[in-house]
This record gives structure tokens, sequence and C-alpha cells, in this order.
């Protein structure tokens, strides 16, 4: 494989390179079974259709896009490790060359871990969980959840405020569709189509993600900030409780990539157990929180 790298404006930096041919072919297999798991193919068991038939049902370019797919999460890690990049998030991936015999072409654009300068975070989390809050409702559960969501509101806002970070556009691009995503989902749980509430709010997709540029950035300096204060207090996870999670996460949907679901489930884990620390700064407490 060969690859070069060149550094762009905001801390991003685009990876260029070339997947050998016979290494891209060797994922074709892999390939094929996903497809044939993930798809019902007409006069076929799932997950029984022959190679040819599935190309034939799908096109050559659906297996190759997931060949591709495959062979870069497997190259994307050797390739950081090579060039030294901290990358932060998935890279923005450019199929620059893509047929069946020949090397998989590709540019990645990503962001390397930005640096944040944080305030006094243990102070902040403790003014902002001395700040009274409003309750909701005379659920006495229902309550106490809400609050505890406000006091953490609280202390992020604060956190914030004070950090200084420059942000990769990718990042925020990133977090941007994320948030966009999110409340496309939530108008169709609510049986609602996002395209009608475009028109009825008058506003196009392009002004919607515009209007949240300002939640996503504050969404990524919080989650900058929660990194930076595990490694500066020393929180740590039990190995076995985050396998556990992705044991039982892998189990209920098998078909999600299982190094993805590890990621994640690491970093929500760890999220939850700085929320912890910083909630215990209220009560004074210097001792890191079991999770």
């Amino acid at each position: 494989m060969s690859s070069s790298v060149r550094k762009l404006e905001r801390g991003e930096v685009q990876i260029d390179g070339e997947i050998d041919a016979i290494v891209f072919e060797s994922f074709r297999p892999a390939a094929v079974k996903n497809l044939n798991d993930r798809h019902t193919i007409k006069g076929f068991r799932p997950g029984q259709a022959p190679e040819k038939v599935l190309a034939d049902a799908m096109g050559e370019e659906t297996i190759l896009n997931e060949m591709a797919k495959l062979a870069f999460s497997q190259a994307y890690p050797g390739l950081l490790a090579e060039h030294h990049i901290d990358a932060i998030g998935y890279p923005l991936i450019t199929l620059t060359k893509l047929a069946r015999g020949n090397p998989l072409g590709f540019s990645a654009r990503t962001a390397v871990a930005p640096v944040i300068t944080l305030g006094d975070y243990a102070a902040a989390a403790r003014a902002a969980l001395a700040e009274p809050v409003a309750a909701d409702s005379k659920d006495d559960k229902n309550d106490e959840d809400k609050t505890a969501d406000k006091h953490r509101l609280k202390i992020a806002q604060k956190i914030t405020n004070e950090a200084k970070v420059d942000l990769p556009e990718v990042l925020i691009a990133a977090e941007t569709n994320k948030i966009l995503a999110e409340f496309r989902s939530s108008l169709e749980q609510a049986g609602l189509k996002f395209s009608d509430y475009l028109e009825r709010i008058k506003k196009t997709e392009a002004e919607l993600k515009d209007e949240w540029r300002p939640v996503a950035s504050e969404r990524l300096t919080m989650t900058l900030a929660l990194a930076t204060i595990a490694k500066k207090e020393n929180i740590s996870l039990p190995a076995e409780k985050i396998t556990a999670e992705v044991e039982r996460i892998s189990v209920a949907y098998p078909d999600l990539d299982k190094e993805k679901v590890a990621a994640y489930v690491s970093e929500r884990l760890m999220n939850e157990a700085v929320w912890l620390w910083l909630e215990n700064q209220g009560k004074r407490s210097t001792s890191t929180p079991q999770v």
C-alpha cells in the first residue's frame, strides 16, 4: 500500500493512497457475505444467494463499495500509525479508483485531535451544582432525572464557556450531520416526515444545518473536555465492563461492526464516569466513582 499525507487548514490532514489490487480483492468474500446477510434475494434463503446472483441483483458496484469499506477500515489504523497522526472521529472518504482487478484508490480527510485548554472544571462543576433548578413535575423519579440533566447542562455550559479550542471544520460538519440524523429519527418516530417539517418552517436542510453549527461546536467542545478530564484525573474503566456491554449490543445487533461498537461503548462509559466524577465535586469528593 502506498500513501502520502498533506496538511490542510484548521487542524485537518488529507491522506491519499492506494490499496494493492490483490489485497483489495481479498475482501470480496467478506463483502459478499455481509451483503448476503443484510439483504434477501428472491428465491434464496437469507445469506445463501450465490455471488453471481447477488452481483446481478445488487450490481457489481455495490459489492465493490462494500469491499472498499472493509479494506479501508482495516488499513486506516495502520495509516494513522505510519504517518503519526493523532486523529479524532471517522474520516470523510472519497474513492478515487474503484474497479475490480485494480488497486483501490482513496482520499481520506480527517481531523487531528485539537488541543483544548480548560479552566477550573472542578470549580465549574461545584458552582453549577450549587445553583438551584426548578422542578418540572410531581413525579419524584422523573423530577430527579430531569434535575440531574439540568445540572449536567449547567456544568457543560460553564466548562465549554471557559474552554479554548480551535475545532476542525470536518469535525463540526460531521457533528452537524449527526444532529441532523438524530432529528430525522425523532421526527420519524413521531410519524412525521422531514420534508414536511422543512416545508412547514420554510427552510432548507442546509439552512437548518447552519443554525445547528453552534450546537455542534458546543457538543464537540464538551466531548473533548470529557476526554481531557479523564486523562488529567486518571479516570479508568474496568475492561470486563466494556467487554460485557459490547457483547450485549453485538448479540442484539449482530450486523453492527464490532470494532465500532467497542469504540462507541468505551466512549459512552468513559463519558459517564467523568460525569460522575464532576458531579461528585459538588460533595467535594476527590475519589473516582466506580461505574
